[in-house]
C-alpha cells in the first residue's frame, strides 16, 4: 500500500517554508519591538547578501538535523547542495534514503523515491499563494543571494564565535509571526558565505543546516534544476501538507 506524504519525511521542509511567513506583514500582524541596530551585525549581513550575489554557482555537502521539543529523536539526513543563480537549487539526499528537492526558480518539487509521491510548490512563496514580492521571504533565498535580509529582519550577532573565523547572527523579524520564534545564521566573518541556518518554530522544534566541503569551479548544468515527474508518481501540493 502506498504511503502519504508526512512529517516523517517532510520536517525541515516544512519549517523552512513556514520561515517565508517570518516576515510576511498580513493584515492582522504587528511590527515586533525594534531594537537599536546592531552596525557589526548589519554590516555582517550585508557582506553575506553581497558575497552570495556574486556566486554565479557553487556545491557543498549539507547535515539537515529536525530536532523534536517533546518526543522522539533528533533526524539527520545529509547529501549534496548545488545552486545556481538566479534562485536555482537542487538537494540531492543521500541518506538514510534518497530523495530530492528541487527549485528552478519558480517551481518547487520534492521527490521520495520509495514513496513514490512529489510534492509541488512554489518557491520564494508562503504556502499560501503570497509572493516575495508583498513581503513573504523563503530563507533558502539566502544561499541564492536572491534575498534583501535586512528589508526583512533586524540583525544581532551573537555573543560567542561557534567556530575558528565564524559569526552567528540572530535574524529577528521586523513583523510579528506565530510560527517561527527564532532564525540565525552561521557564517565566515571574512567572506559572508553561509554555513549554517537554524530555526525554532512555535512548539520548540528545531530545524539546523550544516554546509561544508564548498567547490566553486564548475558550473552545474541547466537541466540539474528541472524535474520530470516520473510515471506512476502521486502529485501532492505542498499547500496539502502545510500544518
Amino acid at each position: 500500500m502506498r504511503r502519504i506524504v508526512c512529517v516523517r519525511i517532510l520536517p525541515a521542509l516544512v519549517v523552512l517554508f513556514g520561515l517565508a511567513l517570518s516576515a510576511t506583514a498580513g493584515p492582522e500582524t504587528t511590527p515586533s519591538p525594534r531594537s537599536a541596530p546592531d552596525p557589526e551585525a548589519v554590516a555582517l549581513i550585508e557582506r553575506v547578501e553581497a558575497y552570495h550575489q556574486s556566486l554565479p554557482h557553487f556545491e557543498a555537502r549539507f547535515e539537515q538535523r529536525f530536532s523534536p521539543r517533546i518526543f522522539g529523536r533528533d533526524r539527520v539526513e545529509t547529501g549534496r547542495l548545488t545552486v545556481k543563480r538566479p534562485a536555482r537549487m537542487r538537494w540531492d539526499y543521500e541518506a538514510p534514503e534518497p530523495k530530492v528537492f528541487v527549485s528552478d526558480g519558480n517551481n518547487t518539487w520534492f521527490h521520495v523515491p520509495a514513496d513514490q509521491q512529489v510534492v509541488v510548490g512554489s518557491f520564494g512563496r508562503d504556502g499560501q499563494g503570497a509572493d516575495t514580492e508583498t513581503g513573504g521571504l523563503n530563507p533558502l533565498e539566502f544561499l541564492t543571494g536572491d534575498a534583501t535580509i535586512l528589508d526583512h529582519f533586524d540583525a544581532l550577532l551573537g555573543s560567542e564565535p561557534p567556530g575558528p573565523g565564524l559569526r552567528t547572527v540572530a535574524l529577528v523579524p521586523r513583523q510579528a509571526n506565530a510560527e517561527i520564534t527564532a532564525l540565525s545564521l552561521t557564517v565566515d566573518a571574512d567572506s559572508g558565505l553561509i554555513q549554517g541556518i537554524e530555526s525554532e518554530d512555535l512548539e520548540g522544534n528545531r530545524t539546523t543546516f550544516r554546509f561544508t566541503d564548498f567547490r566553486f569551479e564548475t558550473s552545474p548544468d541547466d537541466s540539474l534544476f528541472t524535474f520530470t515527474i516520473p510515471p506512476g508518481t502521486d502529485v501532492v501540493t505542498a499547500s496539502d501538507i502545510r500544518p
